[in-house]
């Protein structure tokens, strides 16, 4: 699907709207609690550690989320780099969250 964007030329007069990408991703229940994500022809798949009731297949969607957030990051300072004629070797980025796997501090794993 495509959505459109106007926006003002030099003149001040709009420019006609221009097509927007719309990028649509879809989550599936697999079992228990894992599911898989399909973004592009990509497949995810997101779980719980064992003590949260689920099977640790997969990163929890907390983790996916801090590591979508610290590779953005790196994206970016790469390009930077490359685009300053500076290398990319050795960049790393760290992440850290304060939530344990389960969601937020106390968070007790909800009954079946």
């Amino acid at each position: 699907m495509t959505g459109s964007t106007g926006r003002a030329g030099r003149d001040g007069e709009h420019e006609p709207p221009q097509p927007v990408d719309v990028h649509r991703l879809e989550v599936t229940h697999v079992e228990q609690d894992a599911y898989t994500v399909d973004v592009r022809g990509h497949r995810l798949r997101v779980d719980q550690p064992l003590e949260a009731g689920g099977t640790d297949t997969a990163p929890t969607p907390t983790e996916l989320f801090a590591a979508s957030l610290a590779t953005c990051v790196a994206f970016h300072a790469g390009r930077y780099l490359h685009r300053h004629g500076l290398p990319r070797t050795g960049l790393r980025v760290r992440a850290s969250s304060p939530w344990p796997p389960t969601g937020r501090p106390g968070c007790r794993p909800c009954a079946s």
